[in-house]
């Protein structure tokens, strides 16, 4: 059945696509560069880092292999050697700083000290080029960082300029939504005009958190007119009922969506992500511990992209509640239990771009 899970989350590589191998290195020395790259992509830093070291030992003036060996320090919770290992990085000079800039704030967001990570984060974007893998990738860690600073607010304009992206657009909103989902403290008297378009129009409710609404509205619609399938009177199978069900909450009928939703989890099925759907509907209509509640066992049950995509959107809870180490962890969690049915091919020639973390495509 066709879900949620193939919306991703870039959150911080194109891994692949940033690395240039040696082209004078023998080809197992590329073979073990590449393998330690595909390691750190499938959320498996630990595993990487002897990769990544064996490259360094045997070509050591290369910057890339020293910046993803600090990425991957950064990422295993190892903050100070990821800190040291960036500082080894030599690039030419006036060279933009890459992933070991990105290193660096992860790194420092582990260590509490987020108004130096924001600045690390800040230093890439100000110098990447446009295309590159790191822009949407530092955008994400940025966001996160803000978060964690209690800067709620630019978090948004962070993620709303992600949202600029159209790859990245669903990724964003998923995160927007969160964030005003846990923050919203006011609430617009009921019958405010929230969202009108397309002969739609959206007011608020008492029970609704209003632009966290707006976010999952927003999403279902980018989803939706992929798969969306017409709902019918008489039995629908399990595919037509999911898709009825995103379309109900791209109209905002979030309670018709909900008992679509249910029915679906009724059926001896694995249920999609259904309940993952039915979290953020609970976020979106100001019920937050359940909707924390209800991504939690997203984690752990229904198959596994589904729990994949609900470990990184948990990650992002984590984030809210200052837990930087949770955070990063259910993170990598999420990403191996998503890049578990691929097989990662040896890359012997220089590597082309290959979206890992988190791709916004729908399968």
């Amino acid at each position: 059945m066709k879900n949620l899970p193939n919306i991703l989350i870039l959150i911080f590589l194109g891994i692949l696509g940033g690395c240039q191998g040696s082209k004078t290195s023998p080809a197992s020395l590329e073979l073990t560069f590449n393998r330690g790259a595909q390691l750190l992509a499938a959320g498996n830093p630990k595993a990487a880092i002897p990769f990544l070291s064996q490259t360094i030992a045997a070509t050591p003036d290369g910057p890339e292999p020293v910046a993803l060996l600090a990425l991957a320090f950064a990422l295993d919770l190892q903050s100070e050697q990821a800190i040291l290992e960036a500082r080894m990085v030599r690039r030419p000079t006036n060279h933009p700083p890459g992933w070991e800039a990105v290193a660096v704030g992860i790194a420092e967001t582990v260590r509490r000290r987020p108004e130096e990570a924001i600045a690390s984060f800040q230093r890439v974007l100000a110098t990447a080029p446009a295309e590159s893998a790191l822009v949407p990738a530092t955008r994400q860690w940025l966001a996160l960082a803000q978060v964690i600073h209690g800067d709620h607010d630019a978090a948004l304009v962070t993620l709303k300029e992600l949202a600029k992206q159209p790859s990245m657009k669903t990724s964003a909103l998923l995160w927007i939504l969160l964030i005003h989902a846990r923050y919203s403290q006011t609430q617009p008297p009921a019958g405010t005009v929230l969202y009108s378009a397309n002969n739609l129009t959206i007011r608020a409710r008492d029970w609704q958190t209003p632009l966290a609404a707006e976010a999952l509205i927003q999403c279902a619609g980018e989803i939706a007119t992929t798969f969306r399938k017409p709902a019918y009177e008489d039995y629908l199978d399990d595919q037509t009922l999911y898709d009825s069900a995103i379309g109900a909450i791209a109209d905002g009928k979030f309670d018709h969506a909900r008992q679509l939703l249910a029915t679906l989890q009724g059926r001896e099925t694995d249920g999609g992500d259904a309940t993952l759907w039915m979290a953020l509907i609970d976020a979106a209509q100001g019920r937050w511990q359940a909707a924390r509640n209800g991504l939690a066992d997203a984690c752990e049950n229904g198959p596994l992209p589904a729990r994949g995509l609900a470990s990184q959107l948990c990650a992002v809870v984590y984030a809210m509640e200052d837990r930087p180490e949770s955070m990063i962890q259910r993170m990598l969690a999420g990403q191996s239990m998503m890049g578990r049915n691929t097989s990662p091919a040896h890359i012997i020639e220089t590597s082309k771009p290959e979206s890992v973390w988190f791709s916004d495509a729908v399968n």
